[in-house]
C-alpha cells in the first residue's frame, strides 16, 4: 500500500503476561490515540493494519490490547512499531 501515515502514537513497551502494551501517544488528549479502532503499526516503511481490542489510559501513559493478541511473547513483537 502507498500511503504517507500521519504518526499518532508508538508501542513502547509491555504491560502484564496478557498481551498488553503501553503506549505514548502523541494526541491531545494522550487516550484520543484509542478513539481509532484499527491502527496502522509500522516500522522502516513496512506497516499492516491491526483492530484495538481494548485500551485505557493507565497513569500518565495509555495501555492497549491488540486483537488476537493474548501473550506477553506476540505482544513483544509489536514493540518499537509507530
Amino acid at each position: 500500500m502507498n500511503f504517507s501515515p500521519v504518526i499518532l502514537g508508538r508501542i513502547v513497551g509491555l504491560f502484564g503476561v496478557r498481551g498488553w502494551v503501553k503506549v505514548y501517544s502523541y494526541t491531545e488528549p494522550r487516550d484520543a490515540v484509542l478513539e481509532h479502532g484499527k491502527w496502522w503499526l509500522g516500522a522502516e516503511g513496512s506497516w499492516q493494519a491491526v483492530d484495538v481490542a481494548e485500551g485505557k489510559r493507565h497513569g500518565k501513559g495509555i495501555i492497549a490490547r491488540i486483537e488476537g493478541v493474548d501473550d506477553r511473547d506476540t505482544a513483544a513483537a509489536w514493540v518499537g512499531r509507530e
